[in-house]
């Protein structure tokens, strides 16, 4: 995320010093970056939720506590 907000700012401040447009296209390039940014913070989430989800669930014996101690005796 950090990555696309810093590379949108860093383009658009050089089209600004290329163009000679003022803060313009920096503004836009933040902007652009930082919606960049959630998307694929958004795409990742739902990645890990799906893998989440496609575990398979745990079968061991509805939660019981294996027994503590040595012997048993």
């Amino acid at each position: 995320m950090t990555g696309s907000v810093v590379g949108g700012l860093l383009l658009g401040m050089g089209l600004d010093r290329w163009l000679g447009t003022g803060p313009w296209f920096a503004l836009i390039g933040l902007v652009l970056g930082a919606v960049g940014g959630f998307l694929e913070l958004a795409r990742a989430l739902r990645a890990w939720q799906r893998e989440e989800e496609a575990k398979p669930e745990r079968s061991d014996g509805g939660g019981e506590q294996p027994p503590v101690g040595g012997s048993g005796a």
